[in-house]
């Protein structure tokens, strides 16, 4: 059961893999054939992963491990892996991440952005340290970063029954204010278009997909084709084209070429309803891979379905 895919933005043959018990496995040929790195996140529930946009080799990854730190990170390409756990600048102790998916931000990718429980965590440089910070008036489940700017962050999460969702900081995370009109809680995922930062995205709920044209202030919501508890495992932007979006669901992997306002499904093929993650291969053709929850990894080409098995391997 492969349950989340990364591509290494420096090297985009090279896309990691992280399965259920299964360890974090690589392929360096755009997904044809895999192997296993290193062994030691085999055993463990991880739940993503993310390959570094500063430093290549690296990839950081977040566990199930409730009670102990539980993101962890790799320098050698996922050959070895440790917890991320060190000191807090000030005092305050050793971080204790509980393994939520990080941040980068696209245009300073040294600065790095890990939400936790009601104390989060940045870095400045790559993670060699941290410092802790909170959001007022709210939990934090998700963080984005401007690609253009890096002092414009925003953290979503729930505020409770009165509140809103999502909060915005224009001054690299010194202040924030209440934003996410519309929202409905709580925020999963966040997402900013490369192209035009004003315009946002969030995943709330099992399957609420919203956007923003004004920089997160107000949301609406998008028409995907889901219902009940169908949940929103995934959502990513194609980076060549923003315009294309991607959702791995409960229901599939369905697509959408016109800034969300219609869904096809793009998972011909795949054998399983399940899709838990993809991810829009940069460079090169109009490449997209999905992880399906009990087959392996798909790959689709020119911006076609997700149908021709990728897993050679694994």
């Amino acid at each position: 059961s492969v349950r989340e895919l990364a591509v290494d933005p420096a090297k985009p043959d090279t896309v990691y893999a992280a399965t259920n018990g299964g360890g974090v496995w690589r392929s360096d040929d755009g997904g044809a054939t895999w192997s296993l790195p290193g062994a030691a996140m085999t055993g463990r529930e991880v739940t993503w992963i993310e390959a570094d946009p500063g430093a290549p080799g690296t990839v950081w990854a977040g566990v199930n491990d409730p009670g102990r730190p539980a993101l962890w990170r790799s320098r050698d390409r996922g050959a070895t892996w440790s917890r991320v756990a060190g000191e807090v600048k000030g005092g305050s102790g050793l971080m204790q991440p509980t393994g939520v998916r990080i941040a980068f931000a696209p245009s300073a990718p040294a600065n790095v952005w890990v939400p936790s429980t009601n104390l989060h965590y940045r870095s400045r440089d790559g993670g060699a340290t941290w410092s802790d910070f909170r959001v007022p008036g709210q939990d934090v489940y998700a963080i984005a970063v401007d690609p253009k700017n890096p002092a414009v962050v925003y953290a979503g999460g729930h505020a409770g029954e009165a509140g809103t969702h999502l909060r915005r900081s224009d001054d690299d995370g010194a202040s924030w204010h209440a934003a996410g009109r519309g929202l409905e809680p709580p925020v999963k995922a966040l997402a900013v278009d490369p192209a035009n930062p004003t315009t946002v995205y969030a995943v709330t709920g099992f399957n609420g997909l919203w956007k923003s044209t004004d920089r997160g202030e107000s949301f609406t919501a998008l028409p995907l084709p889901l219902g009940g508890t169908d949940d929103i495992y995934r959502f990513v932007l194609n980076l060549a084209d923003p315009t294309e979006l991607w959702a791995a669901t409960e229901k599939g992997l369905l697509v959408s070429r016109d800034a969300g306002q219609s869904w096809t499904p793009a998972d011909r093929d795949t054998g399983n309803y399940l899709i838990r993650s993809v991810a829009a291969v940069p460079g090169g053709p109009r490449t997209v891979l999905a992880a399906s929850g009990g087959s392996g990894v798909y790959r689709g080409d020119d911006g076609g379905a997700a149908g021709q098995p990728a897993s050679t391997g694994l």
